[in-house]
């Protein structure tokens, strides 16, 4: 059997047939898409519930990203929004971020609340509580939008770390908590608080962010870097257990678990080791941070 991660490729829209509806064991809702090599790969409906997709259609799909267990995530086409197009949304509430810099939230079609900063330009050129924005990137459903007048802005790279100040807390979409930061313009940029609770961060302090890539419109997808374990630096754990763990996505991996000297558990993927006996004491690297999470990958194997 074929292994779409092997032949799809991320950016590439591709046809799919929707073949039938599903109800998983965790109570989550799908469509089963039959892809190219008639392999079955699945859409949860959560973020696409206002789309019209039946079973025995025909849909084209971005494959939106390919994760390191080969998962493939689709982005099927919005019923109403097209990237890189400018589209009119309704303003929910303007302000300003401490940096004095203009600031919006504004609701699309489907009444999803999107944050986004402005220029002094497009906020003057607001006509009865609606803007004009460009969509930049269709994500889960959710138009990612940037002001026309900043489309290109950016004072970020990325791999590289910077300095950010923690605001607050707020609800925003969907009903979760997200931490406010800003960075040294005033702009604002939004964590779940739910991936970042062991980092125990204060409001009013400042912490030190990894832009891991930058989106359309400059906008930058942070990673808080770990108060202890650096990225790249090397580290000594002590093998503890070989186990199977299921993601938040619902996705099992084999995973070495491994502790540091004072107990906290981490893993290393099992697939970094190949065929090599796992010693007692492994030496490892940060990888990357994730979600709050640390990824370790071993060195120097013999």
């Amino acid at each position: 059997m074929s292994d779409p991660a092997k032949y799809l490729k991320e950016g590439i829209i591709y046809p799919f047939i929707v073949l039938k509806d599903v109800v998983l064991p965790d109570g989550t809702q799908a469509w089963v898409l039959q892809d190219i090599m008639e392999q079955k790969i699945l859409l949860e409906k959560l973020n696409y519930r206002y789309y019209d997709i039946l079973p025995g259609s025909n849909i084209h799909c971005r494959v939106d990203k390919i994760n390191c267990s080969g998962k493939v995530f689709l982005e099927p086409p919005h019923p109403f929004y097209e990237e890189n197009k400018l589209f009119e949304f309704d303003i929910v509430k303007l302000g300003r971020s401490r940096g004095g810099g203009k600031i919006a939230v504004v609701r699309d079609i489907f009444g999803n609340e999107i944050n986004v900063d402005l220029s002094e330009k497009t906020s003057g050129e607001i006509c009865d509580g609606r803007i004009q924005l460009k969509v930049r990137r269709i994500q889960k459903g959710i138009p990612l939008v940037v002001d026309p007048e900043q489309d290109e802005k950016t004072i970020f790279e990325e791999n590289r770390e910077y300095v950010f100040r923690i605001e607050g807390v707020h609800e925003l979409m969907n009903g979760m908590n997200f931490y406010v930061l800003t960075d040294q313009d005033g702009s604002q940029h939004f964590l779940p608080e739910d991936w970042y609770i062991q980092y125990q961060m204060t409001i009013g302090k400042q912490v030190v962010c990894e832009v891991v890539k930058i989106l359309g419109g400059g906008k930058p997808v942070l990673e808080p870097v770990h108060p202890e374990y650096k990225r790249g630096e090397h580290y000594q754990m002590a093998f503890v257990r070989e186990e199977e763990m299921s993601s938040s996505k619902g996705e099992f991996r084999n995973v070495v678990v491994v502790s540091d000297t004072r107990g906290q558990k981490f893993y290393i993927l099992k697939k970094h080791f190949g065929d090599k006996k796992i010693p007692r004491i492994i030496a490892c690297r940060v990888e990357k941070y994730r979600k709050g999470k640390v990824f370790f990958e071993p060195v120097n194997l013999t």
